[in-house]
């Protein structure tokens, strides 16, 4: 039986055998979003880049393959509402949908659109290309309001894009130092998502005057009534990295771990431990795509933070870590694979 799929990979290689010992074999790629046709025996679609022939899946007299784990179907991708994921948690302060919040989003920036976006403000620091879709993914979970549902669809997202492909780290550090500052000097409540790590070491040894400056606006941040922030800190081995700055004290930390490191001993800072979980949300055409990571899981805590300051009129670092402690669970109870 045909089925329509969407790749989900970012990048899906297409080789001439199922197999990537050796260079010779590849053929061309399909990006993430992009739609085939598939069955059993073969994938039907337009010719990709680099592709010889619209036939990728390996059957008889077939020339071109491709992994059938970055392919889900279509039929799959219906509509994702996350207030109902989380309203399992039974937080009445939930229920206010994010509204009079602001939701500062430090990442590649969204695509500014109402019809998808209730209430936004856009700000582009880094104007290098805007190919990555991080950004319009985890705005998705935030407060997107067609097709995806966010936790906090009433708040206004203030979307700053710092990032693009192929910034180098000097420039990159300077766009986050400039974002950091943005979110300063705005006079609003705001609840911070940040998905950038940094190696510590690297940090520490070749951009310590960086690392100062990003340590302070942190801090001044934190100061400011009803400022909150919170930070990926990476996947599985690497949260013990200590990437910066969800290192940093008045960060909330995120990380995430899949079924492999179920017993891993953490032994870094982390306010949030999650397990790894498919998410649905948008590309930058606003094709609906899936993604997993610490990433994700930040942007559905930060959803639930807007919730609370727009319920309560206040926040703090203690205040909502001891609320979502009301709801935590040992890591032996974790599902993995789709969001539950």
């Amino acid at each position: 039986m045909i089925r329509e799929y969407t790749v989900t990979k970012d990048i899906l290689n297409i080789r001439s055998k199922p197999s990537d010992e050796s260079d010779d074999s590849y053929r061309g790629c399909l990006l993430k979003g992009s739609k085939v046709w598939v069955d059993e025996d073969d994938v039907i679609g337009s010719i990709p880049k680099g592709g010889e022939s619209n036939l990728w899946k390996q059957i008889t007299g077939s020339e071109n393959v491709v992994a059938k784990d970055g392919l889900v179907p279509v039929s799959e991708f219906v509509q994702k509402d996350y207030e109902i994921f989380v309203s399992a948690l039974n937080f009445d302060w939930q229920k206010t949908k994010g509204e009079t919040v602001t939701i500062g989003l430090i990442d590649t920036g969204i695509i500014p659109d109402s019809e998808y976006y209730q209430k936004f403000k856009e700000e582009i620091i880094s104007n290098t290309n805007t190919i990555l879709s991080h950004g319009n993914f985890i705005g998705g979970i935030l407060s997107a309001k067609k097709n995806i549902i966010g936790i906090a669809k009433n708040a206004r997202l203030f979307s700053i894009k710092y990032k693009s492909d192929g910034d180098d780290l000097p420039i990159l550090l300077n766009n986050f130092i400039q974002a950091l500052t943005d979110i300063l000097n705005f006079n609003d409540s705001v609840i911070l998502n940040i998905s950038q790590g940094f190696n510590s070491r690297i940090m520490n040894d070749e951009f310590k005057i960086e690392e100062e400056k990003i340590r302070l606006l942190f801090k001044q941040i934190s100061n400011q009534k009803n400022k909150l922030i919170f930070c990926a800190a990476d996947d599985n081995l690497a949260i013990n990295d200590n990437p910066f700055p969800a290192n940093i004290e008045e960060c909330i930390s995120v990380g995430c771990i899949n079924e492999d490191y179920n017993n891993l001993a953490i032994s870094a800072k982390l306010n949030f431990l999650t397990p790894m979980v498919n998410f649905t949300s948008f590309d930058n055409s606003f094709n609906l795509t899936q993604g997993s990571g610490s990433s994700f899981s930040t942007a559905m805590i930060s959803g639930l933070a807007s919730c609370f300051l727009s319920s309560k009129g206040f926040i703090s670092k203690n205040a909502f870590l001891e609320e979502m402690e009301k709801s935590s669970v040992d890591k032996s109870f974790f599902k993995y694979g789709d969001i539950k």
